[in-house]
Parts: C-alpha cells; sequence; structure tokens
C-alpha cells in the first residue's frame, strides 16, 4: 500500500502542533507585555476608589493639596446672559439675589479664600472620611446612604462670626466700582441716603465712604440665609435633593455597577498571570526554559509600568485633551483632580514596575547561568576531541 508511513504522518502532525503551540505562546506574550501596565493601573484604580482609607486620602489630597475645589465652584457658577445658571443646581446657592451677585463673580482664588473662612480643615477632613467609610459600607450592603450625614452647625456659626463677615468681604471686593452715571441711573434720587434694599439692587460697589454702607447691607443678608439652613444633611439628600427626605432613595442600579467594577479591578491581575501561565503550558518544558520565556516579557512589562507611572502628568493632559475647548474650566478641574489621583498611584506602580524588571533580570541570570553549565557538561564536540 502506498501513502506515507504512519510514523511520519504522527511527526509531522506533532510539528504542526508545536507551530502552532509557539505562535500562540508568542502571542500570549505579546498580550502580557500590554496587559500587565493596564492591569496594575485598573488594580491601583481600584485600590484608591474602593478601599475606604485609600479613598479618604485621595479626597483629602484633592481637598487641600489641589485647586480642584474651588476651580469646580467657578465652574458650577457659571451664569448665561439671562442670569440663570448654566450648570450648577439653584439649590446648592443662596437664592438671596444680593449675595448670588457676588458669588457668580468669584474665581477660583476668591473661592479659596471664603472656603478657607467658612469651611474648618477638620470638618471637612471629617466629611471626607465619613463619606469614603459610609459608601463602603452601604457598597457591601451593611448600611444606606442617608447613614452618612454632614454637621453644618460650625459652617453656620463661621458665617455668623467675623469669619463670615471677611467671606462676605471677599465676594464685595470683587464688585467693579460704580461710575457717575451708574450711580445716577440706579439710585436716582435716593443716591444721598439710599436703603439697603437699593445699595443691594446695584450690580456695582459704590465709592469709598459710602462702599461701607453697601457692604454691610450685603453683610446683613447672611444671618437670614444662615437661618433657613438646615443644621445637617445626609448624602442620600446631596445626590438626590429634589427627593422626598421622608423616603429612602434607590441606589441599587448604582450599587449594582459599582459592585461589579470593584470585583473588576480586584481580578484584572489575573489576566497577565493567566497569559504567562498559558506560556508555560503551551512551550515551557524546564526551568531554563522557563527563565528564559518569561524574563524578557517581566523586564518589557515591568518597564512599560515605570514609564507610565513617571509621565503620568503627561498622559493625563494628552486624556484632557478630548475635553471640548470651551470647557477649560472642566479641563482644570479633571486635571487638578486627576494629578492628586496619579499622585497616590504613582509609588505603588513604581514599586511593582521595578519588582517585574528585577524579577525579568534575575530569570534572564539564571537562564545564562543554566545555559553555560549545561554546555561545561556537555564538553567539546568530536571533531574538537578527535584532534
Amino acid at each position: 500500500m502506498g501513502g506515507r508511513p504512519l510514523g511520519v504522518g504522527a511527526s509531522l502532525a506533532k510539528q504542526r502542533y508545536g507551530r502552532r503551540a509557539s505562535l500562540t505562546a508568542r502571542l500570549c506574550g505579546f498580550a502580557f507585555s500590554l496587559t500587565m501596565p493596564l492591569a496594575l493601573l485598573i488594580a491601583e484604580a481600584g485600590r484608591i476608589t474602593f478601599d475606604p482609607t485609600s479613598l479618604s486620602q485621595t479626597l483629602a489630597r484633592i481637598a487641600f493639596g489641589t485647586e480642584a475645589l474651588p476651580i469646580g465652584l467657578t465652574w458650577l457658577v457659571q451664569t448665561s446672559p439671562d442670569g440663570n445658571l448654566v450648570y450648577g443646581d439653584a439649590q446648592l446657592f443662596p437664592e438671596t439675589p444680593a449675595l448670588f451677585r457676588l458669588i457668580i463673580r468669584l474665581e477660583a482664588e476668591e473661592w479659596k479664600a471664603v472656603l478657607d473662612e467658612l469651611l474648618p480643615s477638620a470638618s471637612f477632613a471629617d466629611w471626607i472620611e465619613d463619606t469614603a467609610y459610609g459608601l463602603d459600607l452601604w457598597l457591601d450592603g451593611k448600611g444606606s446612604l442617608s447613614q452618612v450625614s454632614y454637621d453644618l452647625t460650625q459652617l453656620k456659626a463661621r458665617a455668623l462670626s467675623d469669619n463670615g463677615l471677611r467671606a462676605v468681604r471677599i465676594g464685595f471686593e470683587v464688585l467693579p466700582t460704580c461710575t457717575p452715571v451708574q450711580i445716577s441711573a440706579e439710585l436716582g434720587d435716593a443716591r444721598t441716603s439710599p436703603l439697603d434694599s437699593e445699595l443691594l439692587a446695584l450690580p456695582c460697589a459704590l465709592p469709598l465712604p459710602r462702599a461701607e454702607d453697601q457692604f454691610y447691607a450685603y453683610a446683613g443678608t447672611v444671618p437670614e440665609l444662615v437661618e433657613g439652613m438646615r443644621d445637617s444633611f445626609t448624602l442620600a439628600e446631596a445626590l438626590k435633593p429634589n427627593e422626598d427626605p421622608s423616603t429612602e432613595p434607590s441606589f441599587e442600579s448604582a450599587r449594582g455597577a459599582l459592585s461589579w467594577a470593584r470585583a473588576l479591578t480586584r481580578l484584572a491581575p489575573l489576566l497577565p498571570a493567566t497569559l504567562l501561565a498559558a506560556i508555560l503550558v503551551l512551550e515551557v518544558r524546564s526551568w531554563t526554559e522557563l527563565a528564559g520565556r518569561w524574563s524578557p516579557l517581566l523586564e518589557v512589562g515591568g518597564l512599560i509600568v515605570m514609564a507610565v507611572a513617571l509621565a503620568r502628568l503627561e498622559i493625563l493632559r494628552l486624556a484632557l485633551k478630548a475635553v471640548p475647548e470651551g470647557q477649560a474650566l472642566v479641563r482644570e478641574t479633571l486635571f487638578e483632580a486627576g494629578s492628586a489621583v496619579a499622585a497616590e498611584m504613582v509609588w505603588p506602580l513604581l514599586v511593582r514596575g521595578a519588582a517585574a524588571l528585577v524579577l525579568g533580570i534575575a530569570l534572564r541570570a539564571y537562564s545564562a547561568s543554566a545555559k553555560r553549565r549545561g554546555n561545561a557538561l556537555v564538553g567539546p564536540g568530536p571533531a574538537v576531541a578527535a584532534e
């Protein structure tokens, strides 16, 4: 009978399998070099987001170490030509027209000064910590967002003290000075002894000495505003301010999505580990071969992780180019917040990248040493021995 011997066919099939296995292993190696940095980034983002201690530290860094909060408030109080808020919810800001006129003129630097006067750092730090741990309990189904509350009593007390006067002064000083034409047009016959309501209706600041009367007219609206404020509010009310406070808002869809996200961040490192295991199964037959196959992958992956950590701000700037040009404040806020988050991630990423690089170098050294020992045991070839 014709045809190839059975042993030859089996040998060819084995060679084809070996080529496919080798190609698959190389593809797994390429995928590992790309997925390892991504997996570590996802895992670090998950740690910062879902670990309450890390989250509170990151939020504190954003609040106290960057300009993200004052820049964000500047963005929220932008108004349209008809005087309405473009982005912010009107419930977040005083409905008193006079104070609102001051608020919408504040820039980031003035907002920072106002926050320093009205919001004690200790109270704000407590709010951050309570939020982080409250979210963790809610995500685990052990608490509700209504249990996370924020005490406003210190804020109200400072608003009625000299701190409040200084905060109003900061806002008052951003008003443009009235021209004689404006004073005559706005006050008319009352320009010699205007009422407080007339002073507050001015879109500008009177020149000295009458500017002080106008300033105290603004300051006089603060007690009424403070009296209308509650002593506390909950996280659920902050997220859904228009809901009936007697009912518990439903956030089940958000809880489900966040639970899935937390699970994915924890499982992310398994992907590169699975790829390494696939290379082991497909192509590796000895410890020396294992070291030779894994060493370049770990070296390249470690270098990429370290490069990403060191170039974090440039990567963030490139990512924020997707923000429309007209949203400069949004871009600036996101950059400030993103740089704080990146600062929390940089050292863990550098350590993990360096560890992968060192392990890769060690495996390469082991592989080279094992090959030298193997060559020494084999000895010189037959031709050399005959000589």
